[in-house]
């Protein structure tokens, strides 16, 4: 009736519960430990391994394509162009003196 009459009852179930929890709470850590383990979990690192090695070589030879893309290389010595006309320019100039 009164919760007070068996001060020791309520702790007795805490501890049931804890050792309970701690018992899962082992379980799950080895079952995740043996799904980490597993061949599938190994395979499947080595498919993600393969498949960013072959996306980097892919990249390497889209990169180097672009760079012996003639529009590409156009497209650089315009920029190269701009910077340069931008230097010599008298606003440029101005603001530069300006800052400093």
């Amino acid at each position: 009736m009164n919760e007070n009459t068996n001060p020791g009852a309520g702790q007795d179930g805490n501890s049931d519960l804890a050792k309970e929890l701690r018992e899962m709470g082992k379980q799950l850590e080895a079952a995740l430990r043996a799904a980490v383990e597993s061949d599938r979990a190994k395979q499947l690192q080595q498919d993600i391994a393969g498949g960013v090695r072959e996306l980097s070589n892919q990249v390497q030879s889209a990169v180097k394509s672009l760079q012996t893309d003639t529009r590409f290389q156009q497209a650089e010595e315009r920029g190269r162009q701009a910077i340069a006309q931008a230097r010599e320019s008298k606003v440029v100039q101005d603001i530069q003196e300006t800052i400093v």
